[in-house]
């Protein structure tokens, strides 16, 4: 069984270490980082020094400098927004509610009278 393609884990069904779900943002962030080392390696000086350099220099205009900086700051740090949710858990009524009373308008048929 453990020779079969296609099954992620071990010979059993669910078996083995779950996968991690990479969101769209982190391959974005991957990517970013990785285009970063590489002209890191072509320039001879990481992307924070570039951009730093930039900030400090007196001939950039201040809204380019603050738009470099949002932009790098952004395509860096993601915010996740996740949640276990356990919809197993019992954990009784938020609020509480009225006693259900019988509905005053059905009929009741009466026992006894005339025949």
């Amino acid at each position: 069984m453990a020779g079969i393609k296609g099954r992620s884990g071990g010979s059993r069904p669910g078996a083995g270490r779950p996968r991690k779900k990479k969101t769209i943002s982190e391959k974005i962030k991957n990517n970013y980082l990785k285009a970063a080392r590489e002209l890191a390696k072509e320039y001879g000086e990481p992307i924070e020094k570039a951009v730093l350099r930039l900030i400090y220099k007196d001939n950039v205009q201040d809204s380019v400098k603050a738009s470099v900086l949002k932009a790098y700051n952004e395509a860096l740090l993601i915010k996740e927004s996740e949640k276990n949710v356990n919809v197993n858990a019992n954990q009784g009524p938020k609020i509480g509610l009225p006693e259900m009373l019988p509905d005053p308008a059905k009929l009741i048929p009466l026992q006894g009278g005339k025949e």
